[in-house]
């Protein structure tokens, strides 16, 4: 069994402070680690949204996701930054979730991967 997920807004949803936070983690002073942070996220200009024709509620989810900064989707930096981001989520959360699954079935998680560990080969 192969379990794909993709999470929605996801580069979004991890905040400029988040990813600050894993610069200061890593052992960066805190000025180094708050312009590393601003360097790798970004901010949608308002004007983006200046006469949308979409749904009020939806355009004010829309705002609050990107108007802060965050991990731009498509930056050679995200995925790693993702990654470090991440780590507790998956850890935490999604490990204890799947623990009894991943028992029953021989399976274990491996980078946002369900595979089994018969055939485990690290992502490229």
């Amino acid at each position: 069994m192969l379990l794909r997920v993709d999470l929605a807004d996801f580069f979004p949803s991890l905040s400029g402070a988040r990813v600050q936070a894993v610069f200061r983690t890593l052992g960066y002073p805190e000025p180094v680690a708050d312009l590393l942070g601003g360097i790798c996220t970004t901010t949608s200009p308002g004007r983006v949204f200046a006469g949308a024709s979409v749904d009020a509620c939806l355009l004010a989810k829309a705002k609050r996701v990107y108007l802060r900064p965050h991990l731009p989707q498509g930056a050679p930096t995200s995925p790693a930054l993702a990654n470090l981001c991440a780590f507790g989520w998956i850890v935490d959360s999604h490990v204890s979730d799947w623990s009894a699954l991943c028992t029953r079935d021989t399976l274990m998680i491996w980078r946002f991967r369900v595979v089994t560990t018969s055939h485990v080969v690290p992502n490229t």
